[in-house]
């Protein structure tokens, strides 16, 4: 019995072993870099937002949809206090089409009275603006109609 027990460890063994023997190396996947998590801003109602911020103590430099994200570069004056940024939608889509919809994206300097230019890149994620709707939208960012951006639903 002691002798099955050890034939049929050893025959375990071996066959593990053998599966080992067939490594293929596999080849590098390019991973997308994505925003760093603390980049990333979600939507929320207004009356989610904890901190109430500034929308005119900051310029928008450029503005892209990447996948799922509106990636914001922008630049503000600072460097003494920690700043973030919050973004938010009150849910409602313009009668147009394709539908409008109105984003607020709002800077929390902390009072820092410092001049240092910082420029920054935010990723605004998206998808909730798609939840009610499968197709197009055009953002209005900040207020800013003549530069809308049309985006599109995507994971």
């Amino acid at each position: 019995m002691k002798m099955n027990v050890k034939l049929l460890f050893v025959a375990a063994f071996l066959l593990s072993m053998a599966g080992c023997k067939s490594k293929k190396e596999a080849s590098a996947i390019p991973i997308k870099d994505f925003p760093s998590i603390e980049n990333i801003l979600s939507m929320q109602a207004p009356s989610e937002i904890n901190y109430k911020g500034q929308k005119g103590n900051f310029e928008i430099l450029e503005k892209r949809q990447d996948g799922p994200f509106l990636m914001v570069k922008l630049v503000y004056s600072g460097g003494c206090n920690e700043h973030f940024f919050e973004a938010s939608w009150d849910g409602n889509y313009m009668k147009s089409l394709p539908p409008q919809v109105n984003v607020t994206l709002t800077h929390v300097n902390n009072d820092d009275a410092c001049r240092e230019r910082i420029e920054k890149e935010v990723a605004i994620d998206l998808r909730k603006l798609f939840l009610n709707t499968p197709n197009d939208v055009f953002l209005i960012l900040n207020g800013d109609a003549g530069g809308r951006l049309l985006v599109s639903p995507q994971e």
